[in-house]
Formats: C-alpha cells, structure tokens, sequence
C-alpha cells in the first residue's frame, strides 16, 4: 500500500513537472524610469485579472487618468497617487509589452491553464477512492496545487518541488488557521460533532431509529422515513 502510494506521488509530480517546465516569468528589458510592472503572484489564464504599475513619482501625472497601451490594447486607468491598476485577462504563455508614456516595458509570463484547476481536488478524491485514506489524500491533493503554482514561477523544477512542501504548512495551513472564519467554521464542525457524538452515547440516535423503525415495514417506507430524516437532519450531522 505504502509503496503505491508513494509510486501515485512520483506520477503526479512527473505529470504536473511536464506542465509547468516550460513556464517561466521574465522580465526583458531594463525597468523604465518612471514606473514598474507588478504580476499578480498566481496567473491564471482566461480569466478577469489585473496588472499593477508602480509609478515612481506619483507627481509625474497631472490629469486623474493615463492612456496605458497593453499589447496593442488602449486602457485609460485612474490614478490613484503612484499605482495604476489595469484589468486584463492574461492568455497562455506571452509576452507582455505595457506602453506608458511613450516609454515600455516588455514582461514573459505563462499563465496556469485554467483545467489545471480540477486537477487538486481530483487528485484527492481519487487517491481517497483508491487507498482509503483521507489524510494523505488531502496531502497529496494540496501538494499538487501548491506544485503547479510554484512550478509556473520562475524557479526549478527541483526548488519547486520542496518550495511546494514547505508552503503547505508555512503559507496555507498556518495562514488559514490564522483566519477567523476558518476558524469558526473549524469550531461550528467540532462542536457538531461533540453533539452528535453525545446524543449518540446517550442512547439518542438509537431511540430515534426505534421509534421510526416501525413505520419502515417495507422499501418504499423505508426509503420515505429515510428521506425525511434527510431533509430533518442538518447536513453536518
């Protein structure tokens, strides 16, 4: 089991490292004297992002909106002191050329594509299919999500691969055990579970069924009760 498990592991990053070999993000020319380009951390392709241009003197503009030419596409963007937000939805693998000014500066970058979202939760319903262990599953589910991210950035295959590991605990466990509300949601689930766990113990759950057993005297009663307890019963439970 054990030996499968790590052969399943090898397969997913030999597949995800096919992926993302080609994908890399940099910068061409020398930055402009009056702005800088700002990606987004995570590029997702055919969908609504934006692009952020550091202007390093916010007095350089006069007027509350600037002319930005994105490959060979005219955007009027507001002015907000020295940063202009662009809308702009990032397309495989390019390179990006921003005009401002008359001055320009010219980026590579390849964008995730979009299928490759499925392929984490996918992962992970199918390891836990096949071996019947959710924990590792999740595990493996997360690595390959946190490996497609780091494997589409400007690093190696090799220091994506421990940079994938290393995130899980420092960036999006801890991170989102830091969060209120998933913390509360964590808690509301506990706290479910103790009260269902009580009634249970409590000989609760058991009189229930005695009482309802009665009227399942055949499939389609059975079924009935059933689906009532389903719409009774909240989801948690």
């Amino acid at each position: 089991m054990i030996k499968r498990f790590i052969f399943s592991l090898f397969f997913i990053f030999f597949f995800l490292s096919t992926q993302c070999v080609t994908a890399t993000i940099s910068n061409e020319n020398s930055a402009p004297d009056i702005f800088s380009i700002e990606l987004p951390k995570i590029i997702i392709a055919d969908i609504p992002s934006e692009i952020k241009l550091h202007i390093k003197n916010e007095n350089y503009f006069k007027y509350d909106s600037v002319l930005v030419k994105v490959n060979e596409l005219e955007i009027w963007s507001k002015t907000e002191k020295d940063l202009l937000i662009i809308p702009f939805v990032f397309k495989g693998t390019e390179t990006l050329s921003i005009n401002l000014s008359q001055q320009v500066q010219k980026i590579n970058y390849s964008a995730i594509p979009l299928w490759m979202s499925i392929l984490p939760p996918l992962i992970a319903i199918l390891m836990a299919l096949i071996f019947k262990e959710v924990f590792s599953a999740l595990f493996v589910g997360l690595f390959s999500g946190t490996l497609i991210i780091f494997g589409y950035q400007d690093i190696s295959l090799f220091s994506a691969f421990f940079k994938a590991i290393f995130a899980i605990s420092d960036t999006y466990i801890i991170q989102s055990l830091a969060d209120t509300g998933h913390i509360s949601i964590i808690v509301f689930s506990m706290l479910i579970g103790a009260m269902v766990n009580l009634i249970t113990q409590n000989g609760g759950m058991q009189g229930v069924v005695n009482k309802l057993s009665r009227f399942a005297n055949s499939s389609r009663s059975g079924q009935f009760v059933t689906w009532i307890l389903g719409i009774l019963i909240f989801f948690d439970d």
